[in-house]
């Protein structure tokens, strides 16, 4: 073994080849280390290196494509399969008996094998381990894969089971392992961990594990070493592009053309609507003039019936006092007359004393009046000491303050209701808001409150451990070197983000739970188990919007979430709306959005840049401080509402 260079080397090297009861190699587990270095394998004939190397091509290359034993020089097709290997065949004897040769072999059906090699790339300190494990069923053999994205060894984790069923088992809860029962899924999982893009690879390892010499060069190339374009099948696709493209190109300049021609039309509609506006304003106007003519004539007349009320009110004061002083000097008279007849003067004197009394204290009743009447004159700048007609003008002049104040006192009333109103819709935003941020400052995520309070319902109610059940925006955030496109991104994974990813086994009691429940909003779930076979896609996308984000390494799905949004969300980022249509799916800074063919939206501008509605992340410092600022905000406007309505 010898490494050409000392300094580290990328991409995947074979570091540790495995062998547990493969060939010759027995009962014990045998181990090969090139440690990532160019190797050299040597050995007399007959040492088994054939068999290590048909090994090695059991773990790359499918069963019906394999040269087993060509690496010996055997021209024998298919002298070996996989179970003269797991059997251990070793030799022929001819039975002196019957006269029969056969084939001898170093275990029996009840005994299983194993092939592990794990390849470790130095430049990103990565191991994959490949594995597989043959064994009999019924006199059947089989066999099952396993790829994984760390280091495995035999002795550690392919021993010590008491069944198949129990290595299955003891393999899929493992993190980073997977199991499979059909070698292509297979394949297709471990060239996606090496790296390999291409089929072609292996298929030239598995052709120069046999090769004797090599012949015409050009001929060797083109048959191993390069893929056979399709050309026709690309010609084909070109002149469907093209013909979508010269369609949609048309309609577009058919579109323009009615656009450009309906233009005079939309201009006349306009200036109709305009017109015909106008003339339900004149009518309008028209139809209230007699209405207020006829207000502004009862006004006059009102005016100048108070006038006539107060000339009045006065003649019958001035009457009343006459008719009163007239009826005081008839009885003065008839006193008099009394008086003279009876001739008795004493009696008249004391009459008169107590006229007097009762003048005195009416006197001093006035004069108090007067100095109330005057204090509160004074106060609202009215005249004081007013002669009687002065006092009528004063009586004028506070019937219209009156009015006038009653005016301001129903409009104080109408702000003081509507001061209320908002203060009550100001409390129940602050209550909401509190709400959100003690739920927030009690986790890290950015999940509304509400769906946070409806997932944890579900779990105390099923049973389940809440992070059995995480919503996606708990796992996925947005890389920070993207973070100038976070509000768009945000925009359009929502829906997504706010989806309780439950598990299969927990999928149909959640349903039923959500059925019966009566929810205060919508809940949207995903049952995890089901992404791999509906989300998992041939060729994974993993480009544009999905490359912007980060997936949390510790959660238990992450290989189902990766897979999702590289199937899903792989919108370009262009720089205008332009270029929007180029991309199958694509997104502008601005908002814009392209998903379906033709069809484009933009979000709204709260919708894209109010980080206080973001929901992805497992941190949430910056939410809570803003939510936090906007708390503030709402008590400073309801105490200002409190002081009005007070």
């Amino acid at each position: 073994m010898n490494k050409t260079d000392s300094s580290v080397v990328s991409g995947f090297r074979l570091e540790t080849l495995e062998i547990l009861n493969w060939g010759t190699f027995n009962g014990n587990i045998y181990r090969i280390t090139p440690g990532g270095a160019t190797s050299l394998l040597t050995g007399a004939n007959g040492s088994g290196k054939s068999t290590i190397v048909d090994a090695l091509l059991t773990l790359l290359v499918p069963n019906l494509r394999r040269n087993y034993n060509l690496a010996s020089g055997s021209e024998q097709k298919r002298e070996r399969d996989e179970k003269s290997y797991v059997l251990g065949a070793f030799g022929r004897r001819r039975s002196e008996s019957d006269n029969i040769t056969r084939v001898e072999y170093l275990r029996n059906r009840n005994s299983y094998s194993v092939l592990l090699a794990r390849f470790h790339d130095e430049a990103n300190s990565h191991d994959v381990t490949l594995v597989q494990i043959f064994y009999f069923q019924n006199d059947s053999l089989m066999k099952f894969q396993v790829a994984a994205e760390t280091a495995l060894e035999i002795k550690n984790d392919f021993s010590g089971f008491t069944s198949i069923r129990e290595l299955r088992k003891k393999l899929r809860e493992r993190q980073g392992v997977e199991v499979f029962d059909n070698f292509s899924d297979y394949a297709g999982a471990f060239r996606r961990l090496l790296g390999l893009e291409s089929e072609k690879a292996l298929d030239l390892f598995n052709q120069t594990v046999s090769i004797k010499e090599i012949g015409n060069l050009n001929d060797f190339i083109r048959r191993h070493m390069l893929e056979r374009p399709d050309v026709e099948g690309r010609i084909d696709t070109l002149r469907k592009n093209f013909d979508n493209l010269d369609a949609a190109h048309k309609a577009i300049i058919r579109a323009a053309d009615q656009l450009e021609k309906l233009n005079p039309l939309v201009n006349l509609l306009d200036s109709y609507d305009a017109i015909l506006a106008e003339i339900r304003q004149c009518v309008m106007l028209q139809s209230i003039i007699p209405v207020y003519f006829a207000e502004m004539k009862l006004d006059l007349v009102n005016r100048a019936l108070s006038g006539i009320d107060e000339k009045l009110r006065s003649l019958q004061n001035q009457t009343a006092s006459l008719d009163h002083e007239l009826e005081k000097r008839q009885e003065e008279e008839l006193n008099l007359r009394q008086s003279i007849e009876q001739n008795s003067d004493a009696l008249r004197l004391k009459e008169l004393l107590r006229e007097k009394q009762n003048l005195e204290k009416e006197l001093n009743n006035r004069r108090e009046q007067s100095i109330r009447y005057n204090r509160l004159a004074g106060l609202v700048e009215l005249i004081t000491e007013p002669a009687e007609k002065t006092f009528y003008q004063n009586r004028e002049k506070s019937a219209e303050r009156l009015a006038g104040h009653t005016a301001v006192l129903e409009k104080l009333q109408i702000q003081r209701d509507e001061n209320t109103i908002a203060l009550s819709k100001l409390q129940s935003e602050e209550k909401v808001l509190t709400e959100e941020v003690e739920s927030l400052l009690s986790r890290s995520s950015q999940i509304p409150a509400s769906l946070h309070r409806e997932r944890a319902c579900a779990a105390a109610e099923l049973g389940i451990d809440e992070n059995m059940l995480p919503f996606a925006g708990e796992i996925i955030k947005v890389r920070d070197d993207c973070r100038e496109l976070e509000g768009i991104i945000e925009f359009i994974l929502r829906p997504f983000a706010l989806s309780i990813l439950v598990p299969a086994e927990h999928a149909a009691a959640f349903s039923r739970y959500i059925n019966k429940k009566d929810l205060s909003r919508k809940i949207s779930f995903i049952i995890t188990e089901e992404i791999p076979g509906q989300w998992q896609a041939a060729e994974i996308k993993n480009r544009g919007l999905k490359t912007m984000l980060d997936i949390n390494p510790g959660t238990r799905i992450f290989r189902q979430i990766d897979s999702f949004l590289s199937e899903n969300y792989y919108h370009a980022p262009v720089k205008s709306v332009d270029t929007l249509l180029r991309e199958e799916k694509s997104f502008t800074a601005a908002g814009f959005i392209h998903e379906k063919i033709n069809h484009l939206h933009k979000g709204a501008a709260g919708e894209t840049s109010d980080r206080s509605n973001f929901v992805l992340g497992w941190d949430n410092k910056e939410k809570i401080k803003l939510l936090t600022a906007e708390l503030q905000t709402l008590k400073k406007n309801a105490a200002l509402h409190e002081r009005n309505i007070s």
